[in-house]
């Protein structure tokens, strides 16, 4: 379930990294800088015991975030 909020901001704490699989490792994502504060516009709720965030990285590209990245 997508949760509509009023954004907010969280600190990127650790660079995000691509899901590996059994041949390729995970591969850190690129124009995200550690330390920065992203804005949040959306959380994505699984229900599943994982969520998400909707951010704009460096490059002005929205993408899906994990939540374990990211401190409050």
């Amino acid at each position: 379930m997508i949760l509509p909020i009023v954004s907010f901001k969280a600190k990127l704490v650790e660079i995000p990294k691509t899901k590996g699989d059994k041949d390729t490792p995970p591969a850190p994502l690129d124009n995200f800088t550690v330390g920065k504060k992203y804005r949040v516009y959306s959380i994505f709720d699984s229900g599943k015991g994982f969520s998400d965030f909707l951010i704009r990285n460096d490059a002005r590209f929205y993408c899906w975030i994990n939540l374990s990245f990211f401190k409050g």
